[in-house]
């Protein structure tokens, strides 16, 4: 079983406060930090990742193309590419902050109280991926109309990550 490090509880104006255990900060609904990644390549398609049965929330539901919590101490960039690296298997590349919100959401009876700090990673077409299988079972390359598709028809098969991706990117398109 793997060892997971204290999460990085934060106050309202998403300044450190303590580290807890991801159950404590379920059952309490503690604001916390996420990450989230976008990988696209150079033709503008993103990576999406499916995620494996045994994950706490969004078992088996498509996501954005690495995501995950912000451990304590760590920053949001370090965080990053942490997760980047532990979910894909992808180092050395350059992460650009895109976004960066506030969001609650309420997963299977749930609320997260999440700050959500969102990069983009440009990756070369023919770059081997190495998903870690207790997490990402899958992963696809999709135009963002695909991946506006996938959730047109399959809503219930899209974790928050990548619903939010999508959303957030759309209204900022239309402006």
């Amino acid at each position: 079983m793997k060892h997971y490090p204290p999460i990085q509880v934060v106050n309202q104006a998403d300044e450190p406060v303590r580290g807890a255990p991801l159950k404590e900060i379920y059952e309490q609904s503690l604001p916390h930090r996420i990450v989230y990644i976008a990988c696209e390549d150079p033709g503008g398609k993103i990576l999406l990742q499916k995620r494996g049965p045994n994950m706490a929330t969004y078992a088996n539901c498509w996501d954005i193309s690495a995501a995950g919590h912000v451990d304590e101490g760590e920053t949001y960039l370090v965080a990053a590419r942490r997760e980047v690296r532990e979910e894909l298997g992808l180092a050395g590349f350059e992460l650009r902050e895109i976004d960066s919100y506030y969001d609650e959401i309420k997963p299977d009876g749930l609320l997260l109280k999440r700050f959500c700090k969102v990069y983009k990673i440009a990756v070369p077409g023919n770059v081997t991926l190495k998903p870690d299988p207790e997490e990402v079972v899958e992963t696809c390359w999709l135009s963002f109309q695909e991946a506006e598709d996938l959730l047109a028809g399959h809503p219930d098969q899209i974790a928050a990550g990548l619903l939010l991706y999508i959303e957030r990117r759309r209204a900022h398109e239309s402006h």
